[in-house]
Parts: structure tokens; sequence; C-alpha cells
């Protein structure tokens, strides 16, 4: 929360996935992005030609498959360790669409077919930037609950 808060003020939008099962001295670690809207300039030619055409990605769609125990503390903890290792330590100047930057799982359409027949329950709350130890809190509570959280994500704008 610090980092988004405190961080560097030239970026418009953060986001920050964090890791809601780890425990331990990982507990609560984070993968955070910044950014800005693109200029036409920035834009690769094909896209300079429709710059506020939308077209939302997609790497396909997941099949009805998968059981109900198929998120289970061992795939969850998997699906953080992975999601965490996978971002890089630094990077500058890419150019990612809404989709990528704001909801990278609707990248795959019907994402949450993973969790079965049954679905799942997805909770959001607000937590202003200057109150850290709430959100510690509610963020131990998730974790010491016992319920599985694959993905968390707290996005933040700053109005100029």
């Amino acid at each position: 929360m610090a980092k988004m808060a405190v961080g560097d003020e030239s970026y418009t939008y953060s986001v920050a996935w964090f890791d809601a099962v780890t425990r331990g001295r990982h507990m609560g670690r984070a993968v955070l992005t910044r950014g800005n809207k693109a200029r036409l300039a920035e834009l690769p030619m094909k896209l300079k030609r429709e710059p506020l055409k939308f077209v939302a990605p997609s790497l396909g769609t997941l099949p009805e498959i998968f059981p109900n125990r198929m998120i289970n503390k061992a795939t969850a903890k998997a699906f953080s360790e992975f999601w965490f290792r996978k971002a890089p330590k630094h990077r500058v100047g890419e150019l990612q669409n809404i989709t990528q930057f704001f909801h990278p799982l609707d990248i795959v359409a019907e994402w949450n077919r993973v969790y079965g027949p049954n679905g799942f329950l997805q909770y959001q709350f607000v937590v202003p930037f200057d109150q850290e130890e709430p959100f510690r809190r509610c963020l131990e509570m998730i974790v010491n609950s016992g319920h599985l959280v694959v993905s968390q994500r707290a996005q933040a704008i700053r109005r100029r």
C-alpha cells in the first residue's frame, strides 16, 4: 500500500496483485504494476489507425471439465507462487491494453470455470491509503480463515 500511495507520482494508474494464501514472512507479498494512458505516438502502427477501437484479447475459453475439488490449498499456493515469480522485478515501456492491465485473468474467457460447478465467491473492499493496519488485519483474517483465495487485486487511480 505504501508503494501505491507514495510511489512514483508520474503514473496515473496502479494495480497490485497480492498473495492472500501464503503465510509467514511472505504473507501479503505483492506485484505492483503502474501505468499511464498511451499517447498516439507511442502506439504501434496497427493501433494508430483506430486508436480508440478496443477488442479484448483472448487466449481461448476454458472448458467445463474442472471438478469441484480442483482448487485446493496445494493448487492455490502453486498458483500464487507462479503468479508472483512470473512477474519481472522491473519492466518499463510495455504497452498493455485495459484487459491486460486491470483484468489479466479475463484474457482467458470463462476462467472462473476452474472453480468447478459450485463456482466461487468474490469479495471486494476499499481501504484508504493511510489505513495500512486495517488492511493488514483484513489480509491476516483472509489468510487465516481457511478459505481458498487464489487471486486478489488492488487498484488505485491518481487524480491530476
